[in-house]
């Protein structure tokens, strides 16, 4: 900026030069749409990630240094990943949230990449952003290098770049402002391509609809069985576990079936873990092993529950789901302003009460930007 008012001065001219920065946003209820995602943070899932950025375009007068104008807004950025496909989409959602000055004719659009040996199609058009309402989009897909068969695993990044633009402005576009994500894992060892971010996935079971398999898996935690299982992708050591635990010559009531913890599709299942024994537990209608007493927190569980409430287990690691997972994500609250908007006008006056003191900042999280 020292470089362009001194040209400026030199040339006995005044011209209007564009700064993009991160600001602090302030106090306030956060939007319904941004209740799952974090300031500045991305707040991750098995197949989702998203954070939420406050940031500033503003114009200043050179070389007076008078302010001709700001917009704040927010930048929500979401990144969803498929377990049985090979693409993932990251979408950049802009809102405005106040404006000062004069800003009138200012558009945005963007572009976008992915890292490493994978393809990308951006759609981020031009969009007129130039009111303390105005809303702006884009979305780029990727898509991995990685085929079905093959051994090899890919940690891929993708990242959106937005620019703004005024025909005011000297240059008339503004530096990039940058929302980059965390590593997307790829992988071919299933059936189909899946990509997903390496987060350990929470399997969750509800008692209120799952009643029967809710309190097996509870009662085998509460006798300290082991309460993180690792996934295993081996069909037939899956069906020998099974077939250890809850063999076919095992009565079964009527309208029942044998579920067996831990899980026959994880290498702590009965015949991968080298269970010493097989337990049961009080009213689960099974004879052939004894009850489980305080003492013995070894071997793996049984217990008849009703048929077609042992499918779930599958969600967190039976074969080619078995990269989705369950996960829960962790809700956190955004903070937003009110909306408002001043002018337009010749700018000028006091900046707003959180512009930055400089021209160029960048801070760790969401969105990058400079001036």
């Amino acid at each position: 900026m020292r470089r362009e008012s001194a040209v400026a001065r030199a040339k006995g001219t005044t011209s209007r030069t564009v700064c993009t920065d991160v600001v602090e946003p302030p106090a306030g209820p956060a939007p319904a749409a941004a209740v799952n995602c974090s300031d500045e943070e991305w707040n991750f899932g098995r197949l989702e990630a998203c954070v939420v950025a406050w940031a500033m375009i503003y114009a200043i007068i050179v070389p007076s240094g008078q302010w001709d104008g700001y917009i704040t807004y927010t930048a929500t950025t979401r990144v969803t990943t498929s377990a049985t496909s090979g693409e993932w989409t990251m979408q950049t959602d802009l809102a405005a949230t106040s404006m000062w000055g004069n800003m009138i004719g200012t558009t945005v659009y963007g572009s976008g990449s992915c890292t490493p040996s994978c393809g990308t199609q951006v759609s981020f058009p031009s969009q007129s952003f130039a009111t303390a309402s105005a809303r702006a989009s884009g979305r780029a897909t990727s898509t991995t290098s990685v085929t079905v068969g093959s051994s090899t695993t890919m940690s891929h990044a993708t990242t959106m770049r937005w620019y703004f633009t005024n025909l005011r402005w000297t240059p008339q576009i503004s530096p990039p402002s940058t929302a980059e994500s965390a590593n997307v894992r790829c992988d071919g060892q299933y059936p189909t391509v899946g990509c997903v971010y390496p987060v350990r996935p929470v399997f969750i079971i509800s008692a209120l609809t799952n009643p029967s398999f809710a309190r097996h898996v509870g009662m085998a935690h509460q006798y300290n069985m082991p309460r993180t299982l690792t996934r295993m992708r081996d069909e037939f050591l899956a069906t020998q576990n099974g077939n250890m635990a809850c063999p076919g010559i095992l009565p079964r009531p009527a309208g029942f079936s044998c579920d067996e913890y831990p899980f026959r599709s994880t290498r702590e299942g009965a015949f991968t873990g080298n269970a010493p024994y097989g337990r049961t537990f009080a009213g689960c209608q099974v004879t052939a092993v004894p009850i489980r007493q305080p003492a013995e927190t070894g071997g793996y569980s049984i217990c008849m529950i009703p048929e077609g409430r042992t499918s779930t287990a599958a969600c967190c690691c039976n074969g080619s789901t078995g990269k989705t997972g369950c996960w829960t994500a962790n809700a956190s609250s955004s903070r937003w302003p009110a909306s408002r908007e001043e002018g337009p006008g010749e700018g000028g006056g006091a900046p707003p009460p959180f512009a930055p003191a400089g021209a160029t900042a960048a801070r760790p999280g969401g969105v990058r930007g400079s001036g």
